[in-house]
């Protein structure tokens, strides 16, 4: 009770904070609120008029989040094009902007009435992303105690599927807890990681193979994993159909993504507490889509519609995209309350026990189609 209390206290003081930084910083804030992609002048020029993840022009209208909410999220630098803004005197203000531009620009999804899953609704090209992950992207949260032992439970989950000394490969291995894990465990661990902020560190970490092209050969890989990746990419359907030539012919593709039916009453609520939300309402324009979105009690988590996310996935979307992909589904897990446990001794936020996955999230293990 005392701590949440102490949240509660350090989250209003922070959004005043913000407000102050706002009001005394006006002009110079709105003028680069005005850059970005997210600006009304701009966003025509960037706007998505078919669904990325399966080219259906049968897209609508689904939330308007200003930018950085729900949350405190700290990726506004996504939303600039690099080849017509100043990035480095952006970057020197980064901090402020992250905890400004809420306040004035808003991030549109649409969902895509045909294959199941939402998406963000400007366009960003591979070589975009590819560079903000590279030079403009750090985890703002990236030293909570307990990081190693929850993100170990990823590997004792997939490694309960492998026969011994299996070769891996883990994309977007981060600072490479999970990796190492399997690597202790007697297999041959390789790791593809575009973060600048992680990228270095790997290759010093225990037993772990770099590499920076995944297109290696085909039938290479007893196992490949992708812990929260999938909603970064572009082109899923695409990216796994690569992926797929990597495995062996009994290959395991263990995948963990967000699970947006369960998150979006917990955005509603969590919406109403949000200081960019008074001056900048967010929108939602659920009776657009064709999709029966759940109701059932889930846990106080969201991160599907994450302002540094491409796409945000459902069940029958995600097996949308596997079906797309020549590859079957062996099962999907849905971290629901009843999985979820939360001990701050052990891990460093709630989470599936048995698969590792964060709250309201989907864990998919797939065999390509034979």
């Amino acid at each position: 009770m005392l701590s949440r209390i102490k949240r509660k206290i350090k989250t209003a003081l922070y959004d005043i904070y913000r407000v102050i930084l706002t009001l005394k910083d006006y002009k110079e804030i709105k003028e680069i609120s005005q850059l970005s992609v997210l600006s009304k002048e701009t966003m025509k020029n960037y706007l998505a008029k078919r669904c990325p993840i399966c080219q259906s022009e049968d897209i609508h209208s689904f939330v308007k989040l200003p930018l950085g909410a729900p949350g405190d999220q700290n990726h506004s630098l996504l939303y600039f094009d690099y080849k017509k803004v100043d990035m480095d005197a952006l970057l020197k203000r980064k901090d402020i902007l992250d905890g400004t531009l809420g306040f004035f620009l808003s991030v549109p999804w649409n969902f895509c009435n045909k294959c199941k899953n939402a998406s963000i609704g400007v366009s960003f090209s591979e070589e975009h992303l590819l560079e903000y992950y590279f030079k403009y992207y750090y985890r703002k949260y990236g030293n909570q105690p307990n990081r190693r032992s929850t993100k170990e439970l990823h590997g004792k989950y997939l490694s309960s599927f492998l026969r011994e000394t299996s070769k891996v490969l883990e994309i977007g291995a981060a600072e490479g807890f999970t990796a190492e894990y399997l690597a202790r465990e007697g297999h041959e661990v390789f790791v593809f990681e575009p973060s600048g902020e992680f990228k270095g560190k790997l290759g010093r970490s225990y037993n772990l193979k770099c590499i920076d092209n995944i297109n290696t050969g085909e039938n290479v890989f007893d196992a490949i994993y992708l812990h929260h990746v999938l909603e970064h990419i572009p082109d899923p359907i695409g990216y796994i159909r690569t992926l797929s030539v990597l495995l062996k012919s009994d290959g395991i593709l263990f995948i963990q993504v967000p699970d947006l039916t369960s998150q979006l009453e917990i955005l509603r609520k969590s919406m109403k507490g949000n200081i960019f939300a008074i001056f900048n309402p967010p929108y939602y324009f659920f009776d657009n889509i064709k999709y029966e979105l759940s109701k059932e009690k889930s846990f106080a988590w969201f991160d599907a519609l994450a302002n540094d996310h491409i796409s945000a996935f459902t069940p029958k979307g995600i097996q949308y995209i596997l079906n797309e992909s020549n590859i079957d589904a062996i099962e999907i897990i849905r971290s629901t309350p009843d999985r979820v446990i939360f001990n701050p001794a052990k891990y460093a936020w709630p989470v599936d026990e048995i698969t590792g996955n964060t709250p309201n999230g989907m864990t998919v293990l797939a065999r390509k189609k034979l």
